[in-house]
């Protein structure tokens, strides 16, 4: 089995670069982790009540998105809240890859945007970053809501689009679909 991680800056394109591989290939489990945060987080998940404890509003209304202010905003919260998050994710990752190895799949591709900076030591095959233009980037996340001061807080948390693809065995330009159509059947 082909273990790949794909990462890239906020609003790369790596969601659809999972969705192309599931169309092109055979036999290709697809994992993302911030689909498991948000799985963790909702009520009932497993980290919910250990964030409910570090941030007791986080079960008000309104509270989530003062907690994800708070995550923004300041560092040594950040931090906090990841060294809640961070293991549940990398257990689910791991157990993720085990049940794709017992069923014999032919790809685990997973989605970690924050790859680099949680330096996660991983048994790859590959790392590939998606990236794009930082003007269509930013236009994407305009799209889906996101205010230019939201997003410039995003990008100061995570490690450069650049970095990212520098630090990457491939780069996948996505600048539109025939593009993560072309990168998917590479592999």
């Amino acid at each position: 089995m082909r273990y790949i991680a794909v990462t890239g800056g906020i609003g790369a394109g790596k969601s659809s670069f999972l969705e192309v591989c599931q169309r092109h290939l055979r036999g290709v489990v697809t994992w993302r982790a911030d689909e498991v945060v948000r799985a963790l987080s909702t009520t009932g998940g497993d980290a919910y009540a250990d964030l409910c404890r570090l941030f007791p509003a986080y079960d008000s209304t309104g509270g989530r998105a003062q907690f994800a202010d708070r995550v923004l905003s300041d560092s040594q919260f950040r931090r906090r809240v990841e060294r809640v998050l961070h293991p549940r994710v990398r257990r689910h990752l791991q157990k993720s890859l085990q049940r794709a190895q017992a069923q014999r799949r032919s790809f685990f591709i997973a989605e970690i945007p924050l790859l680099y900076e949680v330096r996660w030591r991983l048994p790859t095959h590959r790392i590939i970053a998606v990236h794009c233009p930082t003007r269509l980037r930013r236009a994407r996340l305009r799209q889906r809501g996101f205010t230019e001061a939201r997003i410039d807080r995003l990008e100061r948390m995570q490690l450069a689009p650049e970095k990212k693809a520098r630090y990457a065995d491939q780069i996948l330009l996505a600048t539109n679909w025939r593009r993560l159509s072309l990168g998917a059947k590479a592999l």
